[in-house]
């Protein structure tokens, strides 16, 4: 049994980074893997390759399209079943990418190949892709979403998906007493109120927290560090360059008791550290807001205009302990899914 995937993504999301990371972790861990590495940076790789640990010498990095293919092919005519992993993170969108899918799905109709889709959402799905995901399901692939709004979404082109929950989840938990920041960190979004998140700034002050902005995808940064003139507190670098960036964050979210945003991973990688997540988010927001109502946490949503916020500082201790058993119980849901891949194999 053998896996393959493609490592290229938005390299300067940490989020990326780290579904990617675990997704490869818990594959060669179990099983032999294939990574196409075609212009991946040298310092990504270098960041996989610290999060995977021991496990990285069962990854072969394939600089070379053609080559990777070439491997491919001939694998899938070899003894054994094999996982090809489509791309972790939002899938979703109606515009059809037809030459991606074909290639998906040429692999996959190998003897040997099957398509695995784990820790995916989707708003929308394209008729490539539905097309795509209707001959996995039915050539014995894996096709699951992170939360039910997602497999809904499929199910509507025909695609029956398990619920298997976003990476993330397998992020080891940890809960440092004395936390005393509020983290806020956002994307550029219409409807963003600047009063109301001034309102929330306030609110943390006089609960004893101390406000700061912060980002983890690097095309956020000016805008961050624009709000934090506009809402006026300090804007803080949590990755501190590239190389080496997931631990120096970890390392910042560790002093965090809260965390407001409206990027899922800044929510559930400060979650991961014991800080209390509060999501931001416009009416009928498809990514984030399935995810938190999935894992029962729909009153961590607020409107853009923050109402309801200072009453969650009230209950911030107690709003801080679900957390453990959240991860607890996805990150073992993960574990069974990657176990059941190796065990048909």
């Amino acid at each position: 049994m053998a896996a393959a995937l493609s490592l290229q993504t938005q390299y300067d999301n940490l989020g990326d980074e780290v579904i990617n990371s675990i997704l490869l972790r818990e594959v060669a861990e179990r099983m032999p893997l294939h990574a196409l590495s075609r212009n991946v940076p040298d310092w990504y790789l270098s960041n996989l390759r610290r999060h995977v640990g021991e496990a990285w010498s069962d990854v072969t990095c394939h600089r070379d399209r053609s080559r990777f293919a070439v491997r491919l092919f001939r694998q899938g005519f070899q003894r054994g079943r094999h996982w090809l992993f489509t791309a972790c993170g939002d899938v979703g969108g109606a515009t059809s990418h037809y030459r991606r899918d074909a290639a998906l799905a040429m692999v996959s109709a190998l003897p040997a190949w099957r398509l695995a889709s784990v820790g995916a959402s989707c708003a929308r799905l394209s008729a490539s892709r539905a097309a795509l995901l209707r001959r996995a399901r039915a050539g014995g692939g894996l096709v699951s979403m992170r939360d039910t709004k997602s497999a809904r979404v499929l199910s509507a082109h025909g695609v029956e998906a398990m619920l298997v929950p976003d990476l993330a989840f397998k992020l080891p938990f940890s809960m440092q007493s004395g936390a005393t920041k509020a983290v806020f960190s956002f994307r550029e979004m219409p409807g963003l109120d600047y009063v109301a998140l001034k309102r929330m700034v306030a609110a943390t002050r006089r609960f004893g927290l101390q406000p700061v902005v912060t980002w983890q995808v690097g095309r956020d940064e000016t805008f961050c560090r624009a709000l934090a003139d506009i809402i006026g507190i300090p804007a803080i670098d949590c990755l501190g360059g590239r190389d080496g960036r997931f631990h120096r964050a970890l390392e910042f979210y560790d002093g965090a008791a809260c965390v407001v945003s409206n990027r899922l991973h800044a929510l559930l990688i400060a979650a991961a550290r014991g800080a209390a997540p509060f999501a931001v988010l416009p009416p009928g927001e498809a990514k984030i807001a399935p995810l938190l109502t999935d894992q029962g946490m729909a009153d961590c949503i607020l409107p853009l205009s923050g109402d309801g916020f200072d009453v969650l500082l009230e209950e911030l201790p107690a709003r801080r302990q679900p957390w453990r058993q959240i991860f607890a119980c996805n990150a073992a849901r993960i574990d069974a899914c990657f176990d059941r891949l190796a065990a048909e194999g």
